[in-house]
């Protein structure tokens, strides 16, 4: 089954996300992140910034706020890491 974060979930249509970014953000330290598989936008890394503030982190470790209305592209490629990281 295909498994679709906030914002793809937005984009295509659909009722509920199956990754809901706000919520796998609640449960995150500040600092940290999990990586999740989109299948619309690849591999993001969701999580909170020291100040507590949403970020999605890029296969490339490039990270910015997480906006609610942006329209992700296909910008990652699978990874295998599904621990919680720390950010650096």
């Amino acid at each position: 089954m295909s498994s679709f974060c906030s914002n793809c979930a937005r984009t295509m249509g659909f009722e509920e996300p199956d990754i809901d970014i706000e919520e796998i953000a609640s449960t995150q330290l500040n600092g940290y992140y999990v990586d999740e598989l989109c299948e619309g936008c690849g591999v993001i890394g969701i999580g909170k910034d020291e100040n507590g503030v949403i970020i999605i982190i890029e296969e490339d470790g490039s990270n910015a706020p997480w906006d609610p209305e942006e329209d992700r592209e296909l910008k990652c490629r699978l990874k295998n890491n599904y621990n919680e990281q720390e950010i650096n």
